[in-house]
C-alpha cells in the first residue's frame, strides 16, 4: 500500500471530504505569494504552473482561468492555491464555475476536490495535465488517493467508494476527454479508461484518466467495475487498491493493472494486460 504522511489539519482523515471553505478561511491569516516568491519558495508547484499556463493561458493573460489562480503559504508551510471568485466574476465567468480549480499542499501531500461536479468546470486544472507533479499522494474528495511516480505518471491508487455520501456527483462528459487519451501517448484503438469509474465518483481530470485499449475497457475492465458498483449498491464495505504499471517505458500508456478489491472483507484481484487487440 502506499504511504500517506500526516495530512493539514482536518483534512488528514481519508474518509473526510476535502470542504471548498477551508482555504476559504484559512488565507484570511495567510500571506499571498506572488510568482517569483512561488518559484522560491514551491519549485515543483511553479514548474507544475507553468504547464498549465502552456495548456491554459498565462497568468498576465486576461480573461484566462491562470489569471484568476493566487497563491498563499499558511503558518505551518502549507501551500494553498485556488481561483479567486472577485478575478472569476472579472473574467466574466459565474463566481462558482472554477470553483474546484483548488488545492493545499503539504509536504509530499495535494489535497483537492475533483472537477466535473454540478454547475462547475468539467475540470480540476490542478488535476488535469498529463504530467502531475511527482512523487506526491493526491487526495481527492476524501475518499481517492492517487500515487504519482517520478513522471509524473499515477502509478498507484486507494479508493474507498462507500465513502461517497458527502461528494457530488461527476457532471456530463466532457468532449475533449479524448484529448487526454492522446495526451498520454493513447493509440487509435483505445478509450479514456477511468481508472475509478464514473459511476463510483471518479472523475474526468486527467488523473483519474489512462489510455486504455478498447476491448479491455468495454470487456473484463467493465465487468469489473459492475462488479464494484453492484456491491456499493448493496450497501457493502468496499476497498479499492490498483498498481498502475508502465514497466520501463517512459510512456504514459500502461502496460498493465494489478487490481485487488475487498468487500466485506473478503478480496479478489484482478490482472489486465493493456493489449491492443485491433489493427489501428
Amino acid at each position: 500500500m502506499m504511504e500517506v504522511t500526516e495530512g493539514v489539519d482536518q483534512m488528514n482523515d481519508f474518509s473526510k471530504p476535502i470542504e471548498i471553505q477551508y482555504p476559504k478561511e484559512c488565507i484570511e491569516d495567510a500571506e499571498q505569494l506572488d510568482l517569483e516568491q512561488l518559484q522560491d519558495e514551491y519549485p515543483d508547484v511553479a514548474e507544475y504552473v507553468k504547464g498549465m499556463e502552456d495548456r491554459l493561458g498565462a497568468s498576465d493573460q486576461p480573461g484566462s482561468i491562470m489569471s484568476t489562480i493566487e497563491y498563499y503559504r499558511t503558518d505551518d508551510g502549507s501551500l494553498i492555491a485556488r481561483c479567486s471568485e472577485e478575478k472569476t466574476e472579472a473574467c466574466g465567468q459565474e463566481s462558482d464555475f472554477w470553483r474546484n480549480t483548488m488545492m493545499v499542499m503539504k509536504g509530499d501531500d495535494v489535497y483537492a476536490q475533483r472537477g466535473g461536479t454540478e454547475n462547475s468546470s468539467p475540470f480540476n486544472e490542478f488535476l488535469n495535465s498529463r504530467e502531475l507533479m511527482p512523487n506526491k499522494v493526491y487526495h481527492i474528495d476524501g475518499f481517492i488517493n492517487y500515487k504519482t511516480d517520478e513522471l509524473g505518471r499515477v502509478c498507484e491508487v486507494e479508493a474507498r467508494p462507500t465513502d461517497t455520501a458527502d461528494v457530488e456527483k461527476p457532471g456530463k462528459r466532457p468532449p475533449s476527454l479524448g484529448n487526454i487519451t492522446k495526451d498520454k501517448d493513447g493509440l487509435d484503438t483505445d478509450d479514456g479508461g477511468h481508472l475509478i469509474a464514473k459511476e463510483l465518483y471518479g472523475s474526468y481530470d486527467a488523473i483519474n484518466i489512462v489510455p486504455q485499449d478498447s476491448a479491455l475497457n468495454n470487456g473484463k475492465w467493465k465487468s469489473m467495475e459492475k462488479e464494484i458498483r453492484d456491491a456499493v449498491g448493496e450497501g457493502q464495505d468496499v476497498t479499492i487498491h490498483q498498481r498502475v504499471e508502465y514497466g520501463e517505458s517512459d510512456s504514459f500508456r500502461p502496460q498493465s493493472f494489478h487490481v485487488e478489491v475487498t468487500i466485506d472483507g473478503k478480496m479478489k484481484t484482478y490482472d489486465f494486460e493493456n493489449k491492443v487487440t485491433k489493427a489501428c
